[in-house]
């Protein structure tokens, strides 16, 4: 019997030294490869189409600016692969920020080697990184309590937003107008005394604690 096939991974990273801290903590790790760089967020677009890795790992912050959110989901346009963010400071609002954005964790830099190739080993395995893994529980327990004053359709509704479905991709599930979605997302939020999807998530971070 072969060996099993390695995980492969792109790192997306404009600092040169960054990328070889990363490839050094994963150089003698046998089921884990790294396929590709990229130092621009059009080189990780182009990378990240033609490689087609299991995993690409980006940085919360990208060229100085706080991008790598927007190119997280301009990735998974182009990409099945699993997200993985890392940044020097992971705020609840990053981690729910990256949620969002269809990241399967997000990692401090602050983590060690173990921590970081135990993640990436949980994401290729379609697992919630330790990092997402939190915020998710905090939102599927207001949804759980929040079940009393909503809709049965608004239920449906806030269990897809969970997903990190957008209203489009809602619309589809549930084969309704766009509208029909947006109307019913604006009761459930008032309902949990929310303005926005955004605040959806950081009010179930704060509801946690």
């Amino acid at each position: 019997m072969g060996a099993a096939k390695p995980i492969e991974v792109l790192l997306v990273e404009d600092h040169p030294v960054v990328i070889w801290g990363l490839q050094s903590l994963v150089l003698h790790q046998p089921d884990i490869r790294i396929i590709g760089e990229a130092y621009t967020t059009t080189d990780a677009m182009v990378a990240a189409t033609t490689l087609q890795p299991d995993i690409i790992m980006l940085p919360l912050r990208l060229g100085g600016v706080y991008n790598g959110i927007e190119l997280c989901r301009a990735l998974t346009s182009v990409s099945k692969a699993q997200l993985l963010l890392y940044t020097a400071f992971a705020a609840d609002t990053d981690q729910e920020e990256a949620l969002l954005a269809g990241a399967a964790a997000l990692v401090p830099k602050t983590a060690t080697a173990q921590d970081l190739v135990q993640t990436i080993r949980a994401v290729a395995g379609g697992q919630a990184g330790p990092a997402a893994r939190a915020p998710e529980l905090r939102l599927q327990t207001l949804a759980r309590e929040s079940t009393e004053s909503l809709t049965a359709r608004e239920q449906e509704i806030l269990q897809l937003v969970l997903q990190r479905r957008t209203n489009p991709e809602i619309a589809r599930a549930l084969v309704v107008e766009v509208s029909t979605v947006k109307s019913h997302m604006r009761s459930l939020l008032r309902k949990l005394g929310i303005q926005s999807r955004r605040d959806l998530f950081g009010q179930a971070a704060d509801h946690w604690s």
